[in-house]
């Protein structure tokens, strides 16, 4: 496994500095879900008419949760959304209701931040959720990612693990290896994370709040309420904050990553993607400039859905575009 006797030195720091950190850490308890939405939020955040929560579980028993609310007429087509990893899926509210009105029905999927069999296309939780719950029938379905939701996207449209998609809007794909709260490069952290994983050990946490850094500079250009719906909605529900992060969850995060930046991986992708990001995202250009029917839409924010109004009103039509155009 070690080329060098350097490296299994490195290793062994790593693991000492995660085993030991471990012996202080509780994992976050989960709470029961909260039926109202916090009262510091304007009603046009809470969730839209008939919103109906449900869950799919992978073959590693990882349960996702997801939530769909369809509008009062036949609806034109569906957009499944894969929110970016530390977000609820309560932030998006607003863009559901949004699209309800347009006339589509609204799905999202959390997944991202939830286990690792969710970051692997394989395991099958679009296939699972396209498959057996939204059940598109030949109706336009676009795909709706941001942040590392739509590296998963990536991936999975490259793969062929995304059937019946019919387009996508892919914003800033995450696409750094993790890093941790430690003084050791990403790709020591891989190797233990690694190693973990091998010897059944992913279940060790990271140290410190257990949340690595997944690199990319914090959004500009956001609405000021809009910005802070992923804190309050924590604040208002614990069940919404994030679980500590595992070293098993690092590896299948820096897996995905790899394999999100393969070339290879894009020659099955035949649909029209747009991919919004900021001028100096230059790992997204580079994987939009691979995709064959990928269009670059420079913003002035890696996060459209919480823009300011203008912005967020282009990204919308952009989204319900691809469907009419269709």
């Amino acid at each position: 496994m070690f080329r060098r006797p350097d490296q299994a030195v490195a290793l062994g720091g790593v693991l000492a500095v995660l085993l030991g950190a471990v012996a202080a850490c509780d994992r976050v308890a989960k709470a029961p879900d909260l039926p109202h939405a916090p009262g510091s939020l304007a009603p046009r955040f809470y969730a839209p008419p008939g919103w109906a929560w449900g869950h799919i579980i992978l073959p590693d028993r990882t349960e996702l949760r997801y939530g769909v609310a369809s509008p009062p007429v036949v609806p034109r087509g569906s957009v499944l959304v894969l929110p970016d990893r530390d977000e609820p899926a309560e932030v998006w509210f607003e863009t559901a209701g949004d699209l309800l009105a347009r006339g589509y029905t609204v799905w999202v999927l959390e997944g991202a931040g939830h286990g690792a069999g969710a970051l692997d296309p394989a395991k099958g939780a679009l296939q699972q959720m396209i498959g057996a719950v939204i059940r598109p029938h030949g109706r336009p379905l676009v795909l709706v990612g941001q942040g590392l939701g739509s590296t998963l996207a990536l991936r999975a449209l490259g793969e062929g693990h995304a059937p019946d998609v019919t387009a996508a809007v892919l914003a800033s794909p995450t696409l750094d290896l993790a890093a941790a709260d430690l003084s050791v490069p990403p790709e020591q952290l891989e190797t233990a994370a690694e190693w973990a994983t091998r010897t059944r050990a992913g279940w060790v946490p990271l140290p410190g709040d257990g949340q690595p850094r997944l690199g990319g500079a914090a959004p500009t250009g956001l609405d000021p309420r809009r910005a802070q719906l992923t804190a309050t909605w924590r604040r208002s529900d614990p069940s919404l904050k994030p679980a500590r992060t595992t070293l098993g969850w690092v590896w299948g995060y820096d897996q995905a990553i790899r394999l999100a930046r393969a070339p290879s991986p894009y020659a099955g992708v035949h649909i029209p993607v747009v991919m919004p990001a900021v001028a100096s995202d230059t790992l997204a250009a580079r994987a939009c400039k691979r995709l064959p029917t990928c269009r670059l839409w420079p913003v002035p924010t890696s996060a459209p859905h919480l823009a300011r109004d203008e912005m967020r009103s282009l990204w919308l039509d952009r989204i319900t575009g691809l469907m009419e155009s269709r």
